[in-house]
């Protein structure tokens, strides 16, 4: 299986073209219509790339684009109904990492596909992360190493250790956390469930998750990683 790519679609079908595509090329999609909570929705699946499938002539929703934006640092490409260059420049000026617009061949979209994530990764903004010489936030595959071993996280894991990797060393507080996983603040959700969250992956890549070398608390505050990361 190849990167996890998003596809957020205006259409009414049951499933958009470019998902077929992208399937059949073995990423892994999940595909979204759009709506009032798509940065969210979207978030949760924890992509590391995004395919907007647009219908409309005019652009694609603003609204949709600022959001997807704010809720993840990940690339986006606008695929248009029909070839405008007032629809690409639009779709640039809002947000988009790309546009390209039907008719186009498969071969061409997928080839833009993984130029886009190339180029990502290449600039370090998905880029694998070591946070210390036992523990490894590896982005290709949304996993950790630790001591060599592969580790499996599920995307909320695999979210909240690539926030703490991201904060290199500082404290990243529960609120922060809260938003970053959910996009609401800590009264919006069970405290539990944070703490939940940091105990299942502690469990995952500490030696003992009750006596943590990695993942440490900050009293009251939040949690940190134990050594600034180092990227490579």
């Amino acid at each position: 299986m190849r990167a996890r790519i998003a596809v957020m679609s205006e259409g009414r079908e049951q499933e958009s073209p470019l998902t077929a595509l992208l399937r059949k090329a073995r990423y892994e999609v999940c595909e979204f219509r759009v709506g009032a909570r798509i940065g969210a929705e979207v978030r949760a699946f924890a992509p590391e790339m995004i395919v907007y499938d647009c219908k409309d002539v005019s652009g694609p929703s603003e609204t949709v684009l600022a959001s997807t934006r704010n809720a993840l640092e990940v690339p986006i490409l606008v695929v248009g109904p029909k070839h405008d260059e007032t629809f690409v420049i639009r779709a640039l000026r809002m947000g988009a990492d790309g546009c390209l617009c039907r008719p186009c061949g498969a071969p061409e979209f997928l080839a833009r596909v993984e130029a886009h994530m190339r180029r990502h990764w290449e600039y370090g903004r998905q880029e694998a992360q070591a946070t210390d010489e036992d523990l490894l936030v590896n982005a290709l595959s949304s996993s950790a190493v630790v001591g060599g071993r592969e580790v499996k996280l599920t995307p909320t894991e695999y979210r909240l250790l690539h926030r703490l990797a991201e904060a290199d060393g500082r404290v990243v507080t529960r609120q922060e956390l809260f938003h970053h996983l959910w996009g609401v603040n800590d009264q919006s959700v069970d405290p539990n469930a944070l703490n939940l969250f940091i105990f299942n992956l502690r469990k995952k890549i500490e030696r003992d998750p009750h006596r943590p070398q990695h993942i440490l608390t900050k009293w009251g505050i939040g949690y940190y990683l134990a050594r600034k990361p180092n990227r490579v």
